[in-house]
């Protein structure tokens, strides 16, 4: 087993990290290095780290930088082949790293991520997965890709939670520089982007579900639409907006361009903008209207299970 170098940036929650870093100590194989980043916490979150600190290195930002910029200092300071993020509000299987990392020697990858647990106080249906909740309130992400991720698949949007399933080797993090600190939110789906163009093999996705990822509320949507203008303006042609089309626009633009539109749509629902939501999922399927992952993997599980109740 390789050496692995474990990041987990931390913004204020002393209240959930310990569940964090418990599962990283506990996995069933000797994690090289845990790196925790507090990004600038203002809830005593040094003293809640105080009995692990002979087991972990702790930096701190003396102001507050962002998750990037957390994790991209992780990424500088580990001294291992590969490096894992995980969230502070997150968790991992037991045998979370070794199933993973068998799967990516298996197969060649060099980077991966892994299927996942969804968990809420209050379960509600995900609209990103047909599995129902279990007793405990988990449910299967069940997230409908193959073996390698395509970067069909990843022009959607970012449903894969690197930020509790990615492991990469740290010289690929260092070839694309990282996170980019422009991001506030999306920062994890651009560097996906830019990892599946860097590297030949792709990146492999083991469906099986090895984390446990908070739902949480995501506050601050103006941010979210600053997030979704600015993968226009760097992952698509026409600079910044991403509607209208352009004219001779290629297959792979259209397809950014219609993920960004169908993750505009999701957080207009959240926002209570119904006739805009509806508004920017029509302008999603008319990008691409034969070929739309939403309708295939959401619209259709989600019917399903209204027929079956």
């Amino acid at each position: 087993m390789p050496f692995i170098s474990v990041v987990i940036p931390v913004h204020n929650r002393a209240h959930t990290v310990l569940n964090a870093l418990e599962s990283v100590i506990a996995q069933d194989i000797t994690v090289g290095e845990i790196i925790v980043v507090d990004d600038a916490s203002t809830d005593g979150l040094d003293k809640v780290l105080a009995p692990y600190r002979d087991r972990i290195t702790v930096i701190r930002h003396p102001e507050n930088q962002g998750a990037g910029a957390a994790r991209n200092t992780g990424i500088e300071a580990a001294t291992g082949d590969y490096v894992a993020f995980l969230d502070s509000d997150d968790s991992w299987s037991t045998n979370k790293l070794t199933r993973q990392m068998r799967f990516m020697t298996a197969r060649g990858f060099a980077v991966s991520c892994t299927n996942f647990y969804l968990q809420s106080e209050v379960p509600e249906p995900d609209a990103t997965s047909a599995a129902p909740p279990t007793e405990d309130g988990l449910r299967d992400a069940s997230r409908p890709y193959g073996e390698r991720l395509t970067r069909t698949d990843l022009s959607w949007g970012c449903f894969v939670s690197p930020g509790s399933t990615l492991v990469c080797r740290r010289d690929i993090l260092l070839s694309v520089a990282g996170y980019d600190t422009a991001f506030e939110r999306y920062e994890d789906w651009d560097l996906l982007l830019r990892i599946a163009d860097h590297v030949d093999a792709g990146i492999g996705f083991l469906p099986e579900a090895l984390a446990i990822v908070d739902e949480g509320v995501h506050a601050h949507v103006d941010k979210a639409f600053a997030g979704l203008n600015q993968m226009s303006q760097k992952h698509t042609k026409n600079g910044g907006s991403h509607r209208p089309v352009r004219a001779g626009s290629n297959a792979a633009g259209r397809g950014i361009r219609a993920g960004i539109a169908f993750n505009e749509a999701s957080l207009r629902w959240a926002a209570g903008d119904r006739l805009g939501c509806l508004r920017a999922l029509l302008h999603s399927i008319a990008l691409r209207p034969f070929n739309h992952w939403a309708l295939r993997n959401i619209a259709l599980p989600r019917l399903r299970r209204l027929i079956k109740i």
